[in-house]
């Protein structure tokens, strides 16, 4: 790395931190708020948690992906990998909580969908499953498909189709694409394994809550990152607001690092004579674990805000700067 560093761009199809997180206009709007967890898993939890119940973001995200499996058949890809990532705890017993209560939910859904979907629409939406999955239709896919009437028609198919696995080192459950030639249609809820380790073939929605404090850590976490050609749009992606503002953070450093190769490249330097950058963060997330920072620095660096709108909740309240303040506004 003394010698050379080169920064590939990537091509125009691929789903990168930049289009998800990036402040631009045209980054996609399929990130959604998971608050409510909190009171019943809490971030920092022990393995012997029970989990009553799904919390409603999680329930939502479920019925979300069985929209958008909907919309995917009516779009000719019945034969396409359809997969959900579920990850909500480190700990294995906590997740099998998860996984047993999204299979009950799957069960439940696909008995009111089986009993309701060939019903006219009035009818059939009088089905408490039936009538969440519209809801999510009507708020989150009315724009990307228009016709519910279509979508109840195929809703069968896609939750009977959609298999539930614990993917975890106790688990029996084996996330292997290779042998769903027609397609696999799948909840995966796991951990580390799941989220560090597998590639989901064909994700679409991802709900994850984890703590993390490393740029890097977070980045591999991402599983959502990559290729999805012909269902971009139908993607969602269920993040706290804390780990959005983490992942929003780090793609403006990635960038902002990308740029610096490229100034570095254009006047012909090597990483050593040019001295790379990446910018910190203002509260607790590493770049990288301490131990491979190595012969790193911390340098101060101004900073252009030009043309951004940045807000501030905490304010300096000594008297000099209090009356700098105050001067500031006067004038």
């Amino acid at each position: 790395p003394r010698d050379f560093i080169i920064s590939l761009d990537p091509p125009s199809n691929y789903v990168g931190s930049e289009k998800i997180f990036g402040n631009d206009s045209d980054a996609l709007d399929i990130i959604r708020d998971i608050g409510d967890i909190e009171d019943i898993i809490p971030l920092k939890h022990k393995k012997e948690l029970k989990i009553p119940e799904l919390p409603n973001s999680l329930q939502t995200a479920i019925y979300s992906h069985i929209v958008s499996k909907a919309i995917r058949l009516l779009r000719g890809q019945e034969n396409k990998h359809h997969s959900m990532l579920v990850h909500v705890s480190r700990f294995k017993d906590v997740q099998e909580e998860a996984y047993n209560c999204i299979v009950q939910l799957r069960q439940n859904i696909e008995k009111g969908v089986r009993y309701s979907y060939k019903l006219d629409p009035t009818n059939a939406l009088r089905n408490s499953y039936m009538k969440n999955l519209y809801n999510i239709w009507d708020y989150d896919f009315k724009e990307t498909y228009s016709q519910w009437s279509d979508i109840q028609d195929k809703l069968l198919e896609a939750v009977a189709s959609m298999q539930v696995m614990l993917i975890n080192g106790d688990s029996d459950d084996n996330l292997d694409y290779a042998i769903y030639k027609n397609g696999l249609n799948v909840v995966a809820v796991g951990g580390d394994r799941l989220s560090r380790g597998l590639t989901l073939e064909g994700l679409a929605t991802s709900y994850f809550y984890r703590n993390t404090s490393m740029y890097d850590t977070l980045m591999q976490m991402g599983r959502w990152f990559g290729y999805r050609d012909g269902y971009h749009d139908l993607c969602r992606i269920y993040l706290t607001p804390m780990t959005e503002a983490y992942f929003s953070h780090i793609a403006e450093a990635t960038e902002e690092l990308r740029d610096e190769l490229k100034e570095m490249f254009t006047k012909g330097l090597t990483p050593k004579d040019f001295g790379l950058k990446v910018r910190t963060h203002p509260g607790s997330l590493l770049i990288t674990a301490k131990n491979k920072m190595k012969t790193a620095t911390i340098v101060r660096r101004k900073v252009n805000f030009k043309g951004k709108l940045l807000e501030s909740d905490k304010l300096d309240l000594s008297p000099e700067n209090r009356k700098f303040n105050w001067n500031l506004l006067d004038n």
